[in-house]
């Protein structure tokens, strides 16, 4: 029991320690990004001097980065307390792979008659749809930087080289007599 002890341990430190160090540029990006906005702000953003990472944000960041940490070794874990570590070490095996054969995904798509390429288990599923999401991500961010690029070199539709903006403030108290004169 103690050397399943120690690698429940190990599991959980070092998915702990990797979901600190993702937190830890996390934070460290959106610091940079702070200052960055705060550096290059065109003045037209309003209460930029109101614009900083809290600390109730650190810490929430902090306690979601421990509960993805903690809830992605659990599934690891209860593999690794289910497998007989002792004779998957000493046969050299992949403990993954069934004893059977095929796996049981296999033989049911055999069974209604669809053809089964490779046999692919639920890790090998989950590697599939993760490619899959990932090509998806690919294809909808090229395609929003082919849309933004095409926006850029649009032709308006007029010069714009001399035109000028300005801002005009009404004062109220100048526009009332001006309205019930209006209304008259």
């Amino acid at each position: 029991m103690p050397a399943r002890r120690r690698l429940l341990q190990q599991l959980f430190g070092e998915t702990l320690i990797l979901s600190l160090l993702g937190c830890a540029a996390g934070l460290g990006l959106a610091n940079v990004g702070v200052r960055l906005l705060l550096a290059y702000e065109p003045g037209s953003i309003p209460r930029t001097d109101g614009v900083n990472l809290n600390v109730s944000v650190l810490l929430a960041t902090l306690a979601v980065s421990v509960a993805t940490g903690v809830l992605v070794a659990i599934p690891a874990a209860a593999k690794a307390l289910s497998t007989d570590i002792a004779a998957t070490l000493n046969s050299g095996g992949n403990p993954g792979a069934p004893s059977g054969g095929e796996r049981p995904l296999a033989r049911a798509l055999r069974r209604i008659g669809l053809p089964v390429a490779i046999n692919v288990g639920p890790n090998g599923l989950l590697v599939v749809a993760e490619i899959a999401l990932a090509m998806v991500l690919l294809v909808g961010a090229g395609l929003l930087l082919n849309s933004f690029l095409r926006l850029a070199w649009l032709d308006p539709g007029y010069d714009a080289s001399r035109v000028v903006a300005i801002t005009l403030r009404a004062d109220p108290d100048a526009a009332q007599p001006l309205h019930e004169a209006a209304l008259d």
